[in-house]
């Protein structure tokens, strides 16, 4: 069960529909603030996360071509809330016209390939919450912080079972479990727990339980870097409530990997110890 919330209003965002969710797993200015949340919803199906809302605008965006499967032009939904603040949505094809009402849960859109995902992004719907005179743009966005979120077993390690194969990455399932926390990758016993795409997003972020869940800002490197196979590799991805590891592969080498093989990467995390 995903729940969020913005402190100065109180507003609420129900994203149980979700499969798993992210703030800093993402290259972007607003996720490194932590002003922005990428939600994966089953059958990518994006709901309104709000008791109600209704749509003011909905707009075709520019966006870079970071992919060549993405679609030329971005959407953005802008939904008004009753809290007098708007929710601004990206990546997804809406299904709803501007001056429809929603209620909680009402189908919104599916989510999309758009030019703005990296060629290992899967596809999401991007949230940000805004002040109501600064609907668009990237600064001025509201804090969201996580009021409830499942747990996953945790590792200290980068060893697994690939358990999915694409072109650009491969999911690995941990072989050795220290215990349970919001993200699989843990530098403690007890926390804090990564998140994040690294090193190609150069930063990180640290979840802690020690007063609520805060959200904290790293920087982090790979060092000392083997891959057991011998293929070269861009990085690794953790996000909230997702069990799997992602491991970003160079094209040439992604489909050398099998479903059930062992992937094992010697790295070192700084900060290990805390």
């Amino acid at each position: 069960m995903f729940t969020l919330y913005e402190p100065r209003t109180g507003t609420i965002i129900d994203l149980s529909f979700a499969n798993f969710i992210s703030f800093f797993n993402s290259p972007y200015h607003p996720h490194r603030m932590g002003i922005a949340v990428d939600i994966y919803p089953r059958e990518q199906l994006f709901l309104n996360p709000f008791e109600e809302a209704i749509v003011v605008r909905i707009a075709k965006v520019g966006c870079p071509r970071m992919r060549s499967d993405a679609v030329e032009e971005d959407r953005v939904v802008v939904l008004l809330l009753p809290s007098k603040i708007v929710a601004k949505v990206l990546h997804v094809d809406p299904s709803v016209g501007e001056g429809e009402k929603l209620y909680l849960h009402d189908p919104v859109g599916r989510t999309m390939i758009t030019g703005f995902l990296y060629p290992w992004s899967e596809p999401h719907a991007h949230l940000e919450l805004r002040p109501l005179h600064r609907p668009l743009g990237v600064l001025h966005g509201l804090q969201i912080k996580i009021l409830r979120l499942p747990t996953v077993p945790t590792t200290d390690r980068i060893e697994g079972v690939v358990r999915y194969v694409e072109k650009h990455f491969v999911l690995i399932e941990p072989r050795k479990t220290l215990g349970y926390g919001p993200t699989p990758l843990v530098l403690g016993t007890h926390g804090p727990w990564i998140e994040g795409g690294y090193p190609y997003y150069g930063y990180v972020a640290l979840h802690s339980y020690s007063q609520g869940l805060d959200l904290g800002i790293t920087k982090v490197t790979l060092k000392n870097i083997e891959l057991r196979r011998g293929n070269p590799f861009l990085g690794v991805g953790t996000y909230l409530g997702r069990s799997l590891i992602k491991v970003v592969l160079s094209e040439p080498q992604a489909m050398d990997l099998r479903e059930g093989d062992i992937l094992e990467l010697s790295m070192e995390i700084p900060g290990k110890g805390l």
